[in-house]
């Protein structure tokens, strides 16, 4: 899901790969964010349906912010 959006939002495979690295040992890859924040936003027991529709809106944001932030360092 992560690459074809990313990729429909333009961004390059490395930029998408680097969605997928952690910077460091202690702080957490964006993947690993949106994974979190679906989790703290789906209620306990929702089906696997809402879980990948909330993760997809969520990961929508990520990449927004991730094409906004390399938009602005060109």
């Amino acid at each position: 899901m992560l690459l074809k959006k990313g990729a429909a939002a333009g961004l390059t495979p490395y930029e998408i790969g680097l969605m997928m690295c952690r910077e460091t040992l202690h702080k957490m890859s964006i993947i690993e964010k949106i994974v979190e924040d679906t989790e703290s936003f789906v209620l306990p027991g929702s089906s696997e349906s809402g879980f990948i529709a909330a993760a997809s809106m969520i990961m929508d944001k990520y990449i927004e912010d991730k094409k906004k932030l390399i938009d602005n360092n060109n």
